[in-house]
């Protein structure tokens, strides 16, 4: 008899511990909390990583011109950049599932700690607690009541949980390689444009150059001049624009290299934190209270 009187009297207040926390609603708040700081995360990461394909678009489209005397050639370094820009339209993407993902979660702990919700368990929690001590209330009848307020305890709680544990695991595995990626995406935002600006700049130049050339000597001999001297000055325009975009090319190769490697982590980080983390301890709460289920709890209240 003392001990039936025991296992009632934890049981009882393990529920009157989950209304309790129904109530305050304390683990809401804190899973709301992490999951408001992961959709930040993640929309930050979608917003820099379409402004980056933006800005690689507009340097892929830069293109510096030599045209001497109507015969030219063309340079485009910014198709460098072509590859990486497009592991950057796939990054957006996962960035956006990521945020949906996200997003979706959100909506299933605001109809979790729904009001009328809280009441609803609350009220199913208190009945089990009462029906655990009437001795007229049959053993089978009282081992069904625990199972529905298992239920309501994994319906009511399993959310806040799992969005808690996974800030956890993000803040110890995840959150230094995320802070470290994301600087580098948006130091290497920065590095574009500015290269970018270095081009129109040097553009610029050569165009100048080249409207004074053409201005320099518009006699007959001048012309002809130039004509027997177009070789050299293509040359000289070439190895010119050469030595000042030496610089430049190798910082893009650098930025192509580093910036995809970044990539790639931001990718794993959030698939982890968004999808595969979050659905595995879900998984795994479902598994723990699905055998609770499957036990024989009359046990518990057999005198």
């Amino acid at each position: 008899m003392k001990k039936n009187a025991w296992v009632k009297g934890v049981i009882t207040a393990l529920l009157l511990v989950a209304v309790k926390f129904n109530y305050t609603g304390a683990l809401d708040v804190m899973g709301q909390s992490h999951i408001n700081n992961s959709f930040n995360d993640a929309s930050t990461a979608f917003v820099s990583g379409r402004a980056l394909n933006a800005v690689i678009s507009v340097m892929q489209g830069t293109e510096l011109a030599l045209v001497p005397l109507g015969i030219g050639m063309t340079l485009a370094p910014g198709q460098i950049l072509d590859p990486v820009n497009d592991l950057v339209e796939q990054f957006s993407w996962v960035m956006l599932a990521s945020t949906t993902a996200i997003g979706a979660e959100k909506v299933f702990m605001v109809i979790t700690a729904w009001p009328v919700s809280r009441v609803i368990y609350s009220g199913l929690l208190l009945l089990t607690v009462l029906f655990i001590w009437t001795e007229k209330v049959s053993i089978k009848s009282k081992s069904f009541w625990l199972k529905v307020s298992l239920v309501v305890i994994f319906l009511r709680f399993s959310i806040p949980f799992v969005f808690i544990v996974n800030a956890g695991v993000y803040e110890q595995f995840l959150s230094a390689q995320y802070n470290r990626s994301f600087l580098v995406i948006k130091q290497t935002h920065k590095n574009i444009e500015d290269l970018g600006q270095d081009y129109q700049t040097i553009a610029l130049t050569m165009q100048n150059q080249q409207q004074q050339h053409s201005r320099s000597d518009e006699t007959l001999w001048g012309r002809v001049k130039n004509t027997l001297d177009i070789k050299a000055y293509v040359q000289l325009q070439i190895a010119e624009l050469k030595k000042q975009l030496e610089q430049q090319l190798l910082q893009l190769k650098t930025i192509v290299n580093n910036l995809a490697e970044h990539l790639l982590e931001l990718i794993v980080v959030f698939v982890l934190h968004a999808v595969i983390f979050p659905v595995a301890i879900l998984y795994g709460l479902y598994r723990f209270t699905k055998y609770l289920l499957s036990l024989d709890l009359s046990v518990l209240f057999v005198r």
